[in-house]
């Protein structure tokens, strides 16, 4: 051994005095290419650390790290490598991906790779097929590389390569996914700040580790990380919806990069202007999902928005950025923003954060020289003193103690890196403690002032305009206006405006320059109605260089409401009225002939009969507590036919509280831009429920409960045109409640933990109790009659069933299946003491499990899509 040691010490050696000699002939670039090549090539042997700069970095270490100080690391750690490779246990329990792609589809990917050297940045990168082997089985794919700068691809092994699993497959539980080597994504700073930061509740990047090989050649250890996709939204316990980037980074990456002496008033990538979604063209096929985008997209041009963003998990990301001392992954190019359909609020998608640092200097200077994003300016400049310093105790900034557990979760698979300590972190922590007030006074001086800048801008040079790579943005709207926005403070001539066929709609004009701080477009009316996605050309001039642009897809000129907006006290009904820190509707009959929106806590009393004209509802943004007795329960009903019903904003812990009410004929809350399943709808907070009667439901589903704690007793549903109650990402107990005469399923959990008790279930169409997305539920002492099916357990989630009765019932009384593939855990339900009719009562597909009375069900292969196209379960 130790002979081997003196070898391997003396290759190294002799590396770096390669590496010296070849620094003194090569030129720059391709001496940095060439020691790239060496360090990728040795890192793919798996060496036994992530990278060189690990192999000292006890936790903070930001000085910079030069590539001789690198190879001094890995000389003095080379024994303890040797040591390592001889070992029993390299990396153990990690992954294998393997990635085959033919020859020329290969050649490529590398050819994207030379382009990007020659130019130092990644440009239109070609999507090639290729497959992906893991577990032993084969997945076709598309796969290219990424990244935008060399620290991903200037080596010629373990390039940063993205994804896409064909057909909707995924691999342990991703079908989207990039990997990268772990320097590439500031392993392990990254990984530990955005797992600290979903654990206090915002959305973040997922990461993992697997060991790639590319065609048979190994890459070694590489970060594997899920892009935002459908399934990572609901893994993140988040309903399907449009997330957006805001700047494309082509001014900093491509134009600031191509050419010199840029100029610096150009508003090429402007993130005011320009903004693209995740699947776009998917999300855009619907108008509801249509004008929200076009919603977001003309909010971010008004000058003050503060009230498009999210306030809590904005702040989250500040802070926790503050602590980190680092604010790399709030940029624009780091962050995306997913858009909430129950708030009709942009939160924050954090990704790529470098480094923790220690504060060099006073807290003062260290803010002053932050930059903060538009987004962030605006959320800043909403808050009120009073309700930041109430956001600052609610941000739950990271634990410097679980961040440390972070930052060493993958130490088995890099056993030489040294451990990471977070002391940097408790001395900021203390520091930002010590020092509120200072933040708070600099939060609270940031402003979006009303006038426009009065500033003497400096006109363009030629040499300078010939480097403009466009002269406007396009927007068209289905009413046939096209909005053009100058990106410079000159006038610019549009020479023809020209339709897909050809045609030409316009030109010979000039439009203005834009003013500092401003954003109004010129305004083209034309006959080009209705959705003219990618059919639209603008062709311009400036100083005798000609460019051309495509509009962005159709934007919406009707349907931008939003209803959740607050609303002044003087648009209230008479009955409702201020008592102490509560709205009281004053007992009595009322007609509710509009929608009535309550910001704050609302109250109904015993003697209260409401009646809603069809298009009325009640939204209530805080605690809503209504209070009926059982001989004078409070009603809300149609005056005729049906009314939208109920939406609940109960955030923050506060309580939701339905006693002796009964609620009838409710179609779903629907209106501009919200558009809700349940015809009650609570999001958050605490929901107490004691004798609640919701009837003749035409929605979606009777009652949807979002992200909430429960306790519900004596819950009645019946006659619902679809589902009776859908619980997403709850938690608590549900006991002495019935579910009759239901056209979907009587309870539908997703992502919940729930405790059921003494229910009944009688005339439902599909599944009594149909539990999904990785929920927990049991069951007890309940009577499940007249069914499709009893109980339904899918999707990486675990059920019990104790003494339950289930009978009659048209296809099982008790399934287990996988719906989505992206869930890893088995479904698993386990009956005990049950009484169950029928000569064939139950279905346990492959790869789940069902156990009665401790004899497992034999498993079979279902067709899951046909139980979903037909019969009972059709959706």
């Amino acid at each position: 051994m130790l002979m081997k040691s003196k070898s391997y010490n003396i290759l190294l050696y002799a590396i770096l005095l390669m590496v010296t000699a070849l620094f003194t002939v090569m030129d720059e670039k391709t001496f940095i290419v060439a020691s790239h090549d060496t360090y990728e090539n040795y890192m793919s042997m798996d060496p036994g650390y992530s990278s060189a700069r690990n192999l000292s970095d006890s936790g903070g270490y930001s000085e910079y790290q030069n590539i001789f100080s690198k190879l001094i690391s890995m000389l003095t750690k080379a024994p303890e490598t040797i040591g390592y490779k001889f070992s029993q246990e390299q990396s153990g329990g990690i992954k294998d991906i393997g990635i085959i792609i033919n020859f020329l589809n290969y050649e490529k990917i590398l050819n994207d790779r030379t382009k990007a050297i020659e130019v130092g940045f990644l440009k239109n990168p070609s999507e090639v097929p290729g497959k992906i082997v893991f577990e032993g089985k084969t997945y076709k794919a598309k796969i290219r590389l990424k990244g935008d700068l060399g620290d991903h691809w200037l080596g010629n092994t373990r390039l940063s390569l993205r994804v896409r699993l064909k057909n909707g497959e995924t691999i342990f539980g991703v079908n989207k996914f990039s990997i990268h080597k772990p320097r590439a994504r500031q392993y392990p700073y990254e990984h530990a700040f955005q797992d600290s930061l979903r654990q206090a509740g915002n959305i973040g990047a997922a990461h993992d580790f697997a060991k790639i090989t590319v065609n048979g050649e190994s890459w070694g250890v590489m970060n594997v990380e899920e892009n935002i996709s459908k399934q990572f939204l609901e893994k993140e316990r988040l309903k399907d919806s449009l997330v957006f980037r805001f700047s494309d980074d082509k001014k900093w990456l491509q134009y600031g990069r191509s050419f010199d002496n840029t100029y610096s008033e150009y508003r090429y990538s402007d993130s005011r202007l320009i903004s693209t979604v995740a699947k776009q063209n998917k999300y855009l096929d619907d108008d509801l999902w249509r004008s929200r985008y076009t919603y977001v997209l003309e909010r971010r041009l008004e000058k003050k928005h503060s009230e498009l963003y999210a306030i809590e998990p904005h702040l989250r990301a500040f802070f926790a950025s503050l602590l980190w001392n680092n604010q790399h992954t709030l940029s624009n190019s780091n962050s995306r923003y997913y858009f909430n359909p129950y708030l009709l609020q942009l939160e924050p998608i954090t990704t790529d954060q470098g480094m923790f640092g220690g504060f060099s200097e006073d807290l003062e200077n260290v803010l002053d020289k932050i930059h903060l994003t538009e987004t962030y300016k605006q959320v800043f400049s909403g808050l009120k003193r009073n309700k930041l310093e109430k956001y600052y105790a609610n941000s739950k900034i990271l634990d410097p103690d679980d961040v440390e557990t972070q930052l060493n979760k993958f130490n088995s698979y890099f056993p030489l890196d040294m451990y990471k300590e977070a002391g940097v972190l408790s001395k900021n922590s203390n520091i930002i403690e010590k020092n509120k007030q200072v933040i708070f006074d600099w939060i609270s001086g940031i402003k979006i002032e009303n006038t426009s800048e009065e500033l003497t801008i400096p006109m363009p040079s030629d040499l300078q305009a010939s480097y403009f790579q466009d002269h406007v943005h396009a927007r068209h709207y289905d009413d046939g206006k096209i909005l053009l926005f100058n990106l410079l403070p000159d006038k610019v001539n549009i020479d023809r405006v020209v339709f897909d066929d050809g045609s030409v709609i316009a030109g010979g004009f000039s439009i203005p320059g834009f003013v500092s701080g401003e954003y109004d477009p010129y305004v083209l009316q034309t006959q080009l109605i209705g959705y003219q996605d990618k059919k639209i050309r603008v062709y311009s001039s400036y100083k005798g260089n000609e460019r051309s642009i495509l509009a962005y897809p159709t934007m919406m000129s009707k349907g931008l409401y939003n209803p959740l907006i607050k609303r002044t006290m003087d648009e209230f009904p008479p009955f409702v009225h201020r008592v102490d820190d509560f709205w009281e509707i004053i007992p009595g009959d009322w007609v509710v002939n509009q929608p009535l929106i309550v910001d704050g806590n609302l109250r109904i009393n015993q003697g209260t009969n409401l009646k809603f004209l069809p298009e009325s509802y009640l939204i209530v943004k805080g605690s809503l507590n209504i209070i009926g007795s059982e001989f004078s329960p409070v009603t809300m009903d149609a005056v005729d036919g049906g009314w939208k019903g109920i939406y609940v904003i109960s955030q923050g812990g506060s309580e939701t509280i339905f006693k002796s009410v009964i609620i009838k004929n409710t179609t779903g809350l629907n209106d501009g831009l919200l558009a809700l399943t349940g015809g009650v709808n609570i999001y958050g907070g605490a929901v107490l429920i004691n004798d609640l009667a919701l009837e003749g439901s035409s929605a979606e589903d009777a009652l949807n409960i979002i992200n909430a704690k429960l306790h519900i007793e004596k819950l009645t549903v019946r006659g619902t045109v679809s589902d009776g109650f859908d619980c997403d990402y709850c938690t608590g107990q549900i006991s002495q409640s019935s579910f009759e005469e239901i056209g979907g399923d009587g309870l539908d959990f997703s992502g919940s933990k729930v405790e059921l008790g003494m229910l009944s279930f009688k005339s439902v169409k599909d599944k009594g109790v149909s539990v999904g997305e990785a929920s927990s539920v049991s069951i007890k002492n309940s009577h499940i009659q007249s069914v499709g099916v009893g109980i339904a357990v899918k999707d990486g989630s675990l059920a019990t069933a104790e003494n339950v009765i289930i009978e009659d019932y048209e296809l099982f009384a008790a399934m287990t299946y996988s719906k989505k593939n992206h869930y890893n855990q088995f479904s698993s339900l386990e009956m005990v003491g049950s009484t169950v009719d029928g000569d064939n009562p139950f279905l346990r597909q492959v790869n789940t499990l069902l156990v009665v009375d401790d004899k497992e069900i034999l498993s079979q292969e279902v067709d899951v899509d046909n139980l979903y196209s037909s019969g009972v379960m059709k959706k």
